[in-house]
């Protein structure tokens, strides 16, 4: 059975449709960038000391994901969702079946997080991590999403299918790969023992070093443009093969299709 409804809101009069038990309200259509609150729907502190490892999957749903370090021995956990008509201008009732399913696996020194969409969940989901400053990110795997990390030094993993994964102040060893879209990190303190590997199918390389750094470097863009700011030798378009001082830590970058920029940090 279903019935119209006139809602009043803030000197809007829009019509409610009601099915049952569940509710849809036609909203005016906001943009992705509005001030909409979010809803909180987990908020969990779990024990990590420094230099433990941290593993995060998510499954079946678009997300945007922040990690950043801290100085506290702990992960803080909170996730969140926009207004339901933060995209496409419907809001449902009865949400709380939408949200997707966080599972948290505790170890003495490691964290396993696993987020899994459910069938009812429709919209993105913003994943916001504090983390110890020297953390292990052994594997962050997201299909659809943007990825940003920061303040953080140890090694790092992550795997992205669609999106954008941005890097800042970070030490240490750094393996990435983004299938479609752009991939930019800044590594500072680069040691003897250090690999980096970014690689992306469709989309843009940008890595930062600081103008002292010492390192082999290899970099391939086979269908774009490669720029590269600091001294090296004579080199074909989109081909780098160089040595930065001794040379000490690896660097491979590659882009099938995009851009490489190996810029100096100013």
């Amino acid at each position: 059975m279903k019935s119209w409804l006139v809602l009043r809101l803030t000197g809007i009069i829009l019509p409610l449709l009601v099915f049952g038990s569940c509710a849809i309200v036609f909203m005016p259509y906001y943009s992705a960038g509005g001030d909409w609150p979010a809803r909180v729907f987990f908020d969990h502190r779990y024990k990590l000391p420094s230099g433990g490892s941290l593993d995060l999957l998510i499954e079946e749903v678009e997300a945007v994901i922040e990690i950043v370090g801290q100085k506290e021995e702990e992960v803080h956990i909170v996730a969140s969702q926009s207004l339901p008509f933060y995209r496409r201008g419907v809001m449902m009732g009865g949400l709380s079946r939408s949200s997707p399913r966080i599972e948290v696996e505790t170890q003495e020194s490691a964290l396993k997080i696993r987020v899994e969409g459910r069938k009812q969940t429709l919209l993105p989901v913003n994943i916001s991590l504090t983390v110890p400053r020297n953390v292990n990110l052994e594997r962050i795997n997201l299909k659809e999403g943007n990825v940003m990390i920061r303040d953080l030094f140890g090694r790092a993993r992550i795997d992205l299918e669609r999106g954008n994964l941005k890097v800042q102040n970070f030490s240490g060893s750094l393996e990435a790969s983004v299938m479609k879209g752009n991939l930019e990190a800044e590594v500072l303190d680069l040691r003897e023992n250090d690999d980096i590997n970014l690689l992306t199918e469709e989309g843009d390389i940008t890595l930062f070093l600081e103008p002292e750094a010492s390192a082999r470097i290899e970099a391939q863009a086979l269908h774009g443009r490669l720029t590269f700011e600091f001294p090296h030798e004579k080199r074909v378009e989109n081909y780098l093969l160089t040595t930065l001082r001794e040379g000490g830590a690896k660097i491979f970058l590659r882009s099938m299709k995009g851009d490489i920029k190996i810029k100096k940090i100013e």
